[in-house]
């Protein structure tokens, strides 16, 4: 297939297309964020996961209003070490068997620390469809498992599927 520029004129003329890259912006979240596991963003808002810090895990909200200057606008302390996260943007889960549906934005948080006496790994679904007060609408345990971790999360409604590292 050839793409001629000007069909008027005989033979193929040139082509050039000029452009310009953004430049590149970097903030630091902040002093908190350093074990940091993730960070997805949805609208103006990003939602980090703190491995350590003083919370011993948990997910951070920034607005990113002013990108080179990110504000902490929440938090929401979640067991220790969570490992993965993912964004459930936009979608309608069902409260139990039978119960009633909620829409909106969700976070899908895993994790838990490994080794000989090691909590359970754990799954916390975070609303956080008002960014500003994320609160855990559900939760489970997934493995009683010392030595497994969870390594990563994929979401492809409506499927969550995860990566154990054992």
């Amino acid at each position: 297939v050839t793409f001629d520029q000007a069909p008027g004129e005989s033979g193929q003329q040139s082509f050039a297309l000029g452009f310009e890259l953004a430049a590149a912006v970097e903030a630091v979240l902040s002093p908190a964020a350093a074990f940091g596991g993730g960070v997805v963003f949805k609208g103006r808002y990003a939602f980090a996961i703190d491995r350590l810090g003083p919370a011993n895990g948990e997910v951070a909200v920034y607005d990113l209003l002013d990108p080179l200057s990110p504000v902490k606008v929440a938090s929401l302390s979640v067991p220790g070490y969570p490992t993965a996260m993912e964004l459930l943007a936009d979608y309608s889960l069902q409260l139990g068997q039978g119960g009633s549906c909620k829409h909106g934005d969700f976070l899908a948080v895993a994790g838990g620390p490994t080794g000989q006496g090691s909590l359970p790994k754990f799954l916390w679904i975070i609303d956080v469809s008002n960014p500003t007060a994320p609160y855990r609408l559900a939760s489970t345990v997934l493995t009683f498992s010392e030595t497994a971790r969870i390594h990563s999360m994929k979401w492809s409604p409506p499927f969550l599927g995860m990566l154990f590292l054992e």
